[in-house]
């Protein structure tokens, strides 16, 4: 657990936390579900939660696509915009570690990720994709990675 401003959040649930500048009291976490939240935090404690939470400062405070990216390589980056491009929404990592893309949202089994229909409904995508895990409880949200945007 880590300590944002006076909000207590379950690190294994964050995705990213972004603030909006370095003037603004608010901080927004956002989920691996793709929900996000609001949090009254100093600089200092934003700071120390992302070291706390992912192990390292963080670099650009204003460019906050620079600071989603920062949990991807740069491969895998170029892999999520190819995605997106070619109409894939959602990103999930089954079981084994295997990472796939789908244009539905899919379903969590036991093992995997999977959509009900027919065609070709997911896309094997190569990497590890470390901040993706199948204890993810919803799959991550293409726009929401890229654009900041969670309009499902």
């Amino acid at each position: 657990m880590i300590l944002l401003g006076r909000t207590l959040i379950n690190e294994e649930h964050i995705a990213i936390i972004v603030r909006d500048g370095l003037v603004h009291s608010k901080a927004t976490v956002i989920l691996k579900n793709a929900s996000q939240f609001e949090v009254e935090c100093s600089l200092d404690e934003y700071a120390e939660a992302i070291r706390s939470c992912f192990g390292f400062a963080f670099a650009n405070e204003v460019n906050t696509k620079a600071q989603i990216f920062e949990f991807f390589s740069d491969k895998e980056i170029s892999q999520i915009n190819d995605l997106a491009s070619e109409g894939f929404l959602y990103i999930a990592k089954d079981s084994n570690g295997q990472v796939f893309a789908y244009y539905e949202k899919p379903r969590k089994r036991s093992a995997s990720w999977e959509v009900a229909g027919e065609g070709l409904t997911a896309k094997r995508v190569k990497g590890t994709f470390d901040v993706l895990s199948f204890d993810d409880d919803e799959p991550s949200y293409l726009p929401m990675l890229l654009w900041g945007r969670a309009d499902e």
